[in-house]
């Protein structure tokens, strides 16, 4: 932290400290010489950006010298590697530390910020983990009428046009359902895809390499092209089910039946009938 760490060159060098509550216990000369070495090496990991080193330096330094400005600076150094959790941890032991010190202003707002995306990213990983939606029935209910019987007994055209004018009713509620099934798919397909987007988006913008968050955002990629491909058979085979439905009351034109079988990755279509 570049406006504290002058008054910490500043306390090793005269071995005081302005910003504590308190005078620090007693600390050797061998002490204030090894956590300047400490504190030397924190500052040249920091201006190369090895932001791990340079927290671990700073802890170092602070075993030496016990002052609260080298577990903020440790914290600032854990946030830009993106370790939150950490970073998080380390802010709030600065405070117990020093809450009336220089940084502890920063301290409460970097904690603030930190809260709130540790909460996102774990409520997008339990939207992640969450079991894909059951997909609406393809076939309606039985009726009271079909569950009774019909009382009466028509004559054999009577019954014959009853039949097939069913049967279209049954083949249209299919595709009427089917297609509802891959519009659903295709939403998923567009929510899968800008997870992925806000992923990669996460993953440039990173200054540490993160191979769990490249693992999700091809996760999230796979899954958005799984769901298009999905969703376009499940519309095409509605599509032909509501076609066929719609004619099937004409008695003079090829009977064909198809069944679509549809599955949380994939969606098959047998075809039956005469001609």
């Amino acid at each position: 932290m570049s406006r504290i760490s002058p008054v910490l060159v500043s306390a090793i060098v005269l071995a005081t400290s302005s910003l504590a509550r308190s005078a620090p216990p007693p600390v050797s000369a061998r002490a204030r010489v090894q956590a300047r070495v400490h504190f030397d090496r924190a500052e040249a990991a920091k201006a190369r950006r090895d932001y791990d080193a340079a927290a671990t330096e700073y802890l170092a330094a602070y075993d030496q010298y016990p002052q609260p400005e080298l577990i903020y600076d440790a914290a600032e150094m854990a946030r830009l590697a993106d370790h939150k959790q950490q970073a998080l941890d380390y802010f709030q032991r600065y405070l117990a530390l020093d809450g009336d010190g220089r940084g502890a202003a920063a301290a409460r707002a970097s904690i603030e910020a930190l809260t709130a995306a540790i909460t996102a990213e774990r409520d997008a990983a339990r939207r992640d983990s969450a079991p894909p939606a059951t997909p609406p029935p393809l076939m309606p209910p039985p009726t009271a009428d079909h569950a009774a019987g019909i009382a009466s007994t028509p004559a054999p055209s009577e019954s014959r046009d009853a039949a097939e004018a069913d049967h279209g009713r049954t083949q249209r509620l299919a595709g009427l359902a089917t297609g509802g099934a891959g519009v659903l798919a295709i939403g998923a397909g567009v929510l899968f895809g800008f997870h992925a987007r806000h992923l990669a988006s996460q993953a440039n913008h990173a200054t540490v390499y993160d191979p769990d968050l490249d693992a999700r955002g091809d996760a999230a990629n796979r899954n958005m092209w799984i769901a298009y491909g999905v969703g376009g058979l499940a519309l095409t085979g509605g599509a032909i089910l509501y076609y066929l439905g719609s004619h099937a009351d004409r008695a003079d034109e090829p009977r064909v039946t198809i069944v679509p079988a549809l599955a949380p990755s994939s969606l098959a279509i047998t075809a039956s009938g005469r001609f």
